[in-house]
Order: C-alpha cells, then sequence, then structure tokens
C-alpha cells in the first residue's frame, strides 16, 4: 500500500480519454494550478473521472510511503513514469492514499471548494470532509470526520506553521 506524507494539491481535470494501449486505464489532462502547462496523468479502477472534477493529485517529488510485506515502511518519491508508452506525470489519490480514511474505497478522491494547486496539507484534519465529493462506494462516511484525526505515530509531521486554511486562495 502506498500513500502520500506531504505534498499532494488539487489539480482541476480538463479531459479523459482511453489510453490507446490498455484497457481499463485511462488518460487525464489536468491543471495542477501552477501557471504550467497541464500535464498527463494515467489512473485505472471502476469510477473514471470527468472533465471539471478536481481531484487529490501526488505530483514528481511527492514524498510517500509504502508499506513492505513485512509492515515496515519505505520512504519514496513520487516520480513520473510512463505506462505501456504513455507517460504520466504523478498519480490520482483515493482518501486512503491521502491517509484521510482507513479501509476506504480505492477510488479516486474527489474534491470541492478547492482551486488547482492547493496544497491538501493546509487542511486541518477536522474540516477535510468537507471539501470531499461523498466517494460512490462508502457507505459509512459519518466516520470520514472521525478518521481524518487519526495520528500515525510512525511519521512526524514535519511541516512548520499554522495548518489554517486561507479560504480566500482555497476557493474556486
Amino acid at each position: 500500500m502506498l500513500f502520500v506524507h506531504a505534498g499532494a494539491v488539487v489539480g482541476r481535470v480538463l479531459q479523459v480519454r482511453d489510453h490507446p494501449n490498455a484497457q481499463r486505464i485511462w488518460l487525464a489532462r489536468v491543471d495542477l494550478g501552477d501557471g504550467q502547462w497541464p500535464v498527463q496523468i494515467i489512473f485505472g479502477g471502476e469510477y473514471k473521472v470527468r472533465p471539471g472534477e478536481s481531484v487529490a493529485v501526488a505530483k514528481p517529488g511527492v514524498r510517500t510511503y509504502v508499506s513492505s510485506d513485512d509492515g515496515r515502511l519505505r520512504r519514496k518519491r513520487m516520480r513520473k513514469r510512463n505506462y505501456r508508452g504513455q507517460p504520466s506525470h504523478g498519480m490520482f489519490c483515493s482518501l486512503d492514499e491521502l491517509k484521510w480514511f482507513t479501509g476506504g474505497p480505492d477510488e479516486v478522491a474527489i474534491l470541492h471548494g478547492l482551486r488547482p494547486g492547493f496544497q491538501l496539507d493546509c487542511l486541518p484534519p477536522h474540516r477535510r470532509a468537507d471539501y470531499v465529493v461523498r466517494p460512490h462506494s462508502l457507505s459509512n462516511w459519518d466516520t470520514l470526520e472521525q478518521a481524518t484525526t487519526v495520528v500515525m505515530d510512525v511519521i512526524k509531521d514535519d511541516q512548520s506553521g499554522s495548518h489554517e486554511v486561507d479560504r480566500s486562495v482555497a476557493m474556486n
């Protein structure tokens, strides 16, 4: 299992199309709100995101952890990869991968009310549920707010400063 430690941002999906060399894998063109050209991100699974939706994105360089079979965590950095001949500049994140919900569905976290480029680390745990569109397969949605307050002992928050959200920056 991979999960994002820090650095995930909001991306706005501009276009989604089938992968030319694979089934059940899609190519999305995504605005990351950084003033650069939109990037291509490859994703798979049951639920296809739609143009106009905001999603959680781990860009290349973002710190992640991968849990090994023995339960130990290995630190890694997200990087640009190729999938069947197509480049992917990061990955879409699920609520589980963001550690906003443990045991949640394996589907892309769809967000609302946040502009592209917004750093998701700035959202305090008790406010995260306010910005998540209810996942299609999550029946115990009420526990999201409680689950986001869980602190993992293995990972220490190495960010300094306030985690208050500047609503004028965060909103679309």
